[in-house]
């Protein structure tokens, strides 16, 4: 992968005392190297079309015996990455000794040329657009993909999702990335597999950059329907799933880690909005302890919101004002707060 860059400093966005992303892995997030398309929505036939791609992309790289260095997949594998690069940087993935790791590129040109639309994060890595689906899913915002931990009911896999997992940096190592630090803003490694076919208790997923290749990997539901992890395998990461009326859950945050420490269970109608929040997932027990504890003002908890998602922040740094995303979350936490506060 690239090494990421950081943005140069400008005035502060609006004047606001708010925090800002230090951009460690902005190019991850937006220009070329992360895009979602504005105002286009994803296909009711996604899943399939995406589906039938992957399965035309499999038999492309010839069930995985065509490799990335074969030079009749140069154009292939360059189109992948012109998803979320610029062809002269999609040149130079390629060509670099090694290759940049090229598998979320697949699973980027797959929902792209799929139908994905606007739903979906098109990115270099497979924690950024999780952790975007992680984020939608917390927000609410029905129109995006939206991230399950793969012990949810909901996380039984469809045709059309994203199953992602945990790898290390080299074979046989595990990094250690979960559902609930996936966006801690952690270089993650991670890898994701396009879920193409469901029958009875065995999902079939297709991936990129599996052997140098495009290969397919089985995976096993137990009786729930929920994933069974691989001896192979690092753990997962999160089932990614598409918009759509079939979506479980819709509306539905996921919940707090299970083990979060000392939050009250009793109050009036301030500890009924915080009880909410914290159940939807749209803040932590801790930022609810701070505002049960008397903390009202809303720019200092809505920074602590910010810096606790983002704890590569140093201390007092600002969002700029082209830095129009990172503003919109904060202005997203801010919104939460002020909900919690003041009620509806």
């Amino acid at each position: 992968m690239p090494r990421e860059r950081g943005y140069e400093t400008t005035p502060a966005w609006r004047g606001e005392a708010i925090p800002a992303w230090r951009g460690e892995t902005a190019l991850e997030l937006e220009g070329a190297y992360a895009e979602t398309l504005e105002g286009e929505t994803p296909t009711s036939d996604f899943g399939t079309r995406a589906g039938s791609l992957a399965k035309a992309q499999r038999a492309l790289w010839r069930n995985g015996a065509a490799k990335e260095t074969d030079p009749s997949m140069h154009d292939t594998l360059k189109g992948y990455w012109m998803t979320v690069l610029t062809p002269d940087d999609a040149e130079t993935a390629i060509r670099s000794v090694p290759p940049w790791p090229w598998s979320a590129a697949f699973i980027s040109w797959l929902v792209r040329n799929g139908g994905g639309g606007s739903s979906f994060t098109y990115a270099t890595a497979h924690r950024v657009y999780t952790s975007a689906a992680k984020h939608a899913r917390q927000q609410g915002d029905t129109s995006k993909f939206w991230a399950y931990r793969a012990t949810e009911p909901q996380s039984s896999p469809k045709v059309g999702d994203i199953i992602v997992k945990d790898r290390g940096p080299t074979t046989g190592t595990c990094g250690g990335a979960t559902y609930d630090n996936i966006d801690n803003g952690n270089t993650w490694d991670s890898h994701g597999d396009f879920v193409v076919d469901v029958t009875g208790n065995t999902v079939s997923a297709i991936g990129g950059n599996l052997s140098d290749s495009v290969g397919l990997t089985p995976y096993t539901l137990d009786s729930n329907g929920l994933l069974i992890k691989r001896s192979s395998d690092c753990g997962f990461i999160a089932v990614l799933r598409p918009p759509g009326p079939g979506r479980d859950g819709a509306g539905a945050a996921p919940p707090p880690p299970s083990s979060a420490p000392g939050y009250p269970s009793t109050g009036g109608d301030l500890k009924s909005r915080v009880d909410a929040a914290v159940r939807q997932g749209r803040m932590s027990p801790q930022i609810g302890n701070l505002i049960l504890g008397g903390l009202s003002d809303e720019v200092q908890l809505s920074n602590s919101m910010f810096y606790a998602a983002h704890p590569e922040l140093p201390p007092g740094y600002q969002i700029k004002s082209n830095q129009t995303a990172w503003a919109q979350e904060w202005l997203r936490y801010r919104d939460t707060v002020r909900s919690v506060l003041n009620g509806p």
